[in-house]
């Protein structure tokens, strides 16, 4: 395991950047080689971030999953295996423009984390610590997907009102094609999401007999509760004939804030805790919750 170590962030970054590069591209010039070019890089990207998440977890002792820094990496992990997949089976349309950007921020903010260590926890706690965090990491791509499939259907409605020619290599997905996959992924998210709440609070239960947890007031905690009763809304209103389209779009996007605040933004506030044995934890794992 001694070479995996010299893989850092850096390598499978620059790859990610660079086929981002050869997306944006399509918009200036034609090139045969291009598509090839863009699923090397991408691809060598995944494999690099696939060893440096491997040897994360051999020095960890656990999967990456049991901190902010090990969370952000393992999502766009997701992301860019998503992107390799549409990218193979959509050879022609542009989502990368889309999609990448998603990936290189959360690898931007993955870096910029200081606290990179991995909180110790029992075994049984650790373990369903892990599904938590799975759980929210399956739903949170599911949302990353929404919010794109959103953006795409904004330029889309706004090149058809002003009856725009396509930019030059800047195909995207008729509309309503675009409008299915924003439902099917709001659908998807929505239990996952739900699912990762309910082992949170199970385990914030189970967590009542340590000494120091965090407390319902916790921004964490309501920001968690709140961003699950918007997406509620959203399932909801997304079967509604008279919020269609552009109300949906904008919606998902508002949701997709919501989320990224919560499990990113929240997190680097402090914790607040309460000592004494009436205090009520919530997802003891310090990865989001």
């Amino acid at each position: 395991m001694t070479w995996i170590s010299g893989v850092s962030i850096l390598c499978f970054a620059a790859s990610y950047l660079v086929a981002f590069g050869l997306e944006v591209s399509r918009l200036v010039f034609r090139s045969r080689l291009r598509r090839p070019v863009r699923l090397v890089f991408a691809g060598a990207g995944l494999f690099a971030q696939t060893l440096f998440l491997v040897y994360r977890g051999e020095e960890i002792g656990t999967l990456p999953l049991s901190s902010l820094y090990d969370w952000l990496l393992v999502l766009s992990w997701l992301l860019v295996g998503l992107y390799l997949y549409l990218a193979l089976r959509h050879t022609d349309l542009a989502l990368g423009v889309f999609l990448l950007p998603v990936v290189l921020v959360l690898v931007a903010t993955a870096w910029w984390v200081v606290d990179r260590s991995p909180r110790s926890l029992p075994d049984v706690i650790g373990f369903w610590g892990m599904i938590h965090g799975g759980l929210l990491a399956l739903g949170t791509v599911a949302v990353v997907a929404a919010f794109v499939a959103g953006l795409m259907y904004l330029v889309q409605v706004r090149r058809l009102k002003a009856k725009q020619r396509p930019a030059r290599g800047l195909r995207l997905p008729s509309l309503e094609r675009l409008e299915t996959f924003n439902r099917q992924s709001i659908t998807l998210a929505f239990p996952l999401l739900t699912l990762g709440l309910v082992l949170g609070l199970g385990l914030a239960v189970y967590q009542r007999r340590v000494d120091t947890a965090v407390v319902l007031r916790d921004p964490k905690v309501i920001s968690m509760v709140v961003t699950w009763l918007f997406f509620a809304v959203l399932l909801h209103a997304r079967y509604r004939p008279e919020l269609r389209g552009r109300k949906i779009v904008y919606l998902t996007i508002v949701a997709f804030g919501f989320l990224l605040f919560t499990l990113v933004g929240v997190q680097l506030l402090p914790v607040q805790t309460w000592h004494g044995p009436g205090a009520v934890g919530f997802v003891p794992w310090r990865g989001p919750s």
